[in-house]
């Protein structure tokens, strides 16, 4: 498992793991057969990496955060 998070590659931010919860009778969690999930966020900024679900686990949801591309961030995401 990822031991650490990698500061926001927009702001240098730092990062916080976040869980959300989804009422068992909600789409998602029936879809998924599951109603916790896992994202990342900067806390200066608020980029967020969980997407529309998440990921299904802490582990999983650090390794998206810490593997993403940076060079998006440098070259601003449009280039």
């Amino acid at each position: 498992m990822e031991k650490i998070l990698l500061p926001c590659p927009f702001c240098g931010g730092k990062a916080s793991l976040n869980t959300t919860r989804y009422a068992k009778d909600s789409d998602i969690a029936r879809l998924n057969k599951r109603t916790v999930f896992y994202g990342v966020n900067c806390i200066s900024c608020g980029t967020d990496s969980t997407g529309l679900v998440g990921s299904r686990s802490q582990a999983e949801a650090m390794k998206k955060w810490n593997k993403r591309d940076t060079m998006v961030a440098h070259r601003g995401g449009n280039e």
